[in-house]
């Protein structure tokens, strides 16, 4: 027995790929200081997408992540792409933190602050095609704030005079 997405899968008329060799986008870890509520991820990423059709296509694009209470990440894509038919069009894809809205531990006052708490963010960026909402794709995402400190010596090497 086979399912309606397996064969539909087989036969679509539109692929999207992600990182090279890969199928997805991964940034993995991301170092993330406090001092800003704006920080662009320096590694832009590039989504593939292609259109094996006889006729152009317009694809509404939107970002779904698994969990709605991941906050403070926001990607820069278009609303909108169009691909010709039989073409492929390479979507820039960009990503934008904001250390104040991540789920950062800011109440320890004994460790290091946010020291070994990360949160993994997920999800899908989804091309649906206007004129058919079943020709779809989704590319998954996958990024881990990693939250950072800055150390500053003291006079005596052995000394700490602030953790940042």
């Amino acid at each position: 027995m086979y399912s309606a997405r397996s064969f539909d899968s087989v036969f679509t008329e539109s692929l999207a790929t992600g990182d090279s060799n890969l199928v997805s986008l991964s940034w993995g870890m991301i170092e993330v200081g406090k001092d800003t509520t704006s920080y662009p991820v320096p590694e832009g990423k590039l989504v593939r997408l292609e259109n094996l059709g006889a006729v152009g296509k317009a694809y509404d694009v939107t970002v779904d992540f698994s969990d709605p209470g991941m906050v403070g990440a926001t990607f820069t894509l278009p609303a909108t792409v169009n691909v010709s038919a039989g073409a492929t069009v390479g979507v820039p894809v960009g990503l934008t933190l904001d250390p104040t809205q991540l789920p950062l531990d800011s109440n320890v006052s004994d460790v290091p602050l946010n020291f070994g708490v990360m949160e993994e963010y997920y999800g899908f960026i989804t091309f649906t095609n206007q004129a058919d909402a079943a020709d779809t794709v989704r590319v998954p995402f996958y990024f881990v704030p990693r939250p950072y400190s800055t150390l500053t010596q003291g006079a005596n090497p052995d000394t700490v005079m602030s953790i940042h």
